[in-house]
């Protein structure tokens, strides 16, 4: 479902009443005519209804597809949130061989990885430091994607794209997601 059809449900779902597809309009700032396409869609999936001729008001499938986009965005939140300096990702050469350098967010980790020695980025890769971070932060979805990097068996500054590109695209996935 296209981000303004979802912005439509959203609306409908937080009205206390059946709403015309201008009051939509005039409440989301989007054109009358693109407001009554999106509302044809939704009541062709079922999603709205029609209460009277020109008056929408949102289904029992509406209210929970609604819900279920209303809980993506507060995990992608979640996701994308800094975590307290005790919970950062602290990159190390090796083994009691510190590099000083903490991420406490995702976007933090991508720009870290960037310019880490690589030895770093490999030391964690292999010993599943990474996806172990993710899990803990809560992102399964990245902890498996990197799982599988891993077994691409790449290296050097191949590797440190491939991973950068993982979680840069990671980071987008989550911000397309917020509502």
């Amino acid at each position: 479902m296209s981000e303004k059809k979802e912005r439509v449900l959203l609306f409908l779902t937080d009205a206390a009443t059946s709403v015309k597809p201008k009051q939509v309009a005039e409440g989301l700032g989007l054109g009358s005519r693109a407001v009554s396409a999106y509302l044809l869609a939704l009541l062709k999936q079922g999603y709205v209804a029609r209460a009277s001729q020109g008056v929408f008001v949102v289904t029992e499938a509406g209210k929970e597809f609604a819900a279920r986009i209303r809980k993506a965005s507060e995990e992608a939140a979640n996701l994308l949130r800094e975590v307290p300096v005790e919970r950062g990702f602290r990159f190390y050469a090796a083994i009691e061989r510190p590099l000083g350098l903490v991420a406490n967010s995702l976007a933090q980790f991508r720009d870290a990885l960037q310019k880490v020695d690589l030895q770093s980025v490999s030391f964690h890769l292999q010993r599943g430091d990474f996806e172990r971070w993710f899990s803990f932060i809560g992102d399964k979805v990245l902890a498996e994607s990197v799982g599988r990097i891993k077994a691409l068996q790449l290296q050097g500054e191949e590797l440190r794209k491939k991973l950068v590109e993982l979680v840069d695209d990671r980071i987008r996935e989550l911000k397309a997601a917020l509502r």
